[in-house]
Parts: structure tokens; C-alpha cells; sequence
């Protein structure tokens, strides 16, 4: 004789994993890039604060590094932060398994890392332009311009516009709690500031198309509609 009750919770299980199915398999960008970042970051606590500092100074996208080896700092420079680790990580999954659901894993990493690499060379572009013209001292070619804030302030935008909606709400939450320290300093254009304007630029930009392009690829699995 079958138990009910048991037959009921199997089916309840099942049910629930074909739903997480779906979450899981868009998530696979969230999870390697914060897994990288906190393994990163959790190896750099081990060592000596002189050592960190060392890391830090050679992962920052400063304008001297970015003459000298512009790719490897600009890789590190998106795993590591002198801040609030454990913040970092909890937003970075809101962000980053919201657009991985919105524009699938691989639009997610691409558009995440444009955003990075844009918001860097804009940025720093300008506070070049401004040594160059006067409008800045040249000891700000050296600086500390380091953190995955550009990556996930594109992931939120994109979970924000064009994620389903428990999504979009755990997205703009997240971003609501960044928002009082992402644009401090714009009206005098420092290198912060534009930096997460031009992540969300590239979120509002890529996210848009790639949405789309999702949508019809799960169309075209499933072989029907799909919920926004």
C-alpha cells in the first residue's frame, strides 16, 4: 500500500526541484565569480597587512597600472576589496543570479565584465584628461580603484529592469542599500562615481537585447510562453 502522505510530499519535492532547476542553471556565473572572489579575498587575509597592501596597490586599475600591465589588474582588481567582504558576496548573488535568470550565464559574464572594463577606462580616462589639463594633481595617477562594485552595480541594474519580479525586488533592495555610496563625488566627476554611472549605463544598454534574446531561447526550449 502506497502512503499517501508520502506520495504527496514526493510529488511536493519534485515539484519544487523542477522550479529550482531553471534558478540553478542560470547561476552558474554568480557562483564561479563569487566563489572567485571569496576565495580571493579569503587568501588575502591570511597574509600579512603589508602583503595585502602590496596585492592591493598592484590589483588597483589606477592610470599607472593600467600602463604597465593593464589585464592583470584589471582581472584582480574585480576579486578583491579592502572593505566588507561578506557584503560584497551577499549583493553579488543578488545581482549576479538576477541577470544570470534575466540574459542566461554567458550574456551575464560578458555583460558584467564590459561593464567593468568600461567603467574602469571611462573613468579613468577622464581623471587622465583632467591631470593633463591642470583640473587634477598628477599624484592621482596612483591610487586605490579596486572592488567588484562596477560587476555587481550592472548585475543589480539588469535584475532591477528585466528580471522576474522576486528578483527585481531582492535587486533593488540591494541596490537601494549601495545607492547612498555609489554617487558621492559625480558633480566633480571622480573616478568612483562614473564608474558605477557607466555600469549602469551598460546594464540598461546589453540588458535590453540580451533579455530578449533570452526569452526566445526559452521559448524555444520549452516550447511555450515564458513568465516575465
Amino acid at each position: 500500500m502506497i502512503d499517501p502522505d508520502g506520495r504527496a510530499a514526493g510529488v511536493r519535492i519534485s515539484h519544487w526541484l523542477r522550479r529550482a532547476r531553471p534558478v540553478a542553471s542560470t547561476s552558474v556565473t554568480a557562483g564561479v565569480y563569487v566563489g572567485l572572489f571569496a576565495a580571493t579575498n579569503a587568501l588575502l587575509r591570511r597574509q600579512p597587512a603589508g602583503t595585502q597592501q602590496a596585492w592591493f596597490s598592484w590589483a588597483s586599475t589606477d592610470l599607472v597600472n593600467l600602463a604597465h600591465h593593464p589585464v592583470g589588474s584589471m582581472v584582480l582588481s574585480a576579486l578583491v576589496d579592502d572593505s566588507n567582504v561578506l557584503d560584497w558576496i551577499a549583493l553579488g548573488l543578488i545581482g549576479l543570479v538576477a541577470a544570470g535568470q534575466s540574459v542566461g550565464n554567458l550574456r551575464c559574464a560578458l555583460l558584467v565584465a564590459v561593464a567593468h572594463v568600461v567603467g574602469t577606462l571611462i573613468s579613468e580616462g577622464i581623471l587622465m584628461l583632467a591631470i593633463a589639463t591642470g583640473r587634477a594633481p598628477s599624484e592621482e595617477r596612483i591610487s586605490l580603484d579596486i572592488g567588484p562594485s562596477y560587476v555587481i552595480v550592472a548585475a543589480l541594474t539588469v535584475g532591477i529592469l528585466y528580471g522576474r519580479w522576486p528578483a527585481r525586488i531582492a535587486s533593488a533592495i540591494a541596490f537601494a542599500l549601495l545607492a547612498p555610496y555609489l554617487f558621492s563625488g559625480l558633480q566633480h566627476l571622480e573616478v568612483g562615481p562614473v564608474g558605477h554611472c557607466c555600469a549602469i549605463l551598460i546594464g540598461v544598454a546589453l540588458g535590453f537585447p540580451w533579455r530578449r534574446a533570452w526569452r526566445r531561447h526559452d521559448v524555444s526550449a520549452v516550447g511555450g510562453t515564458v513568465e516575465g
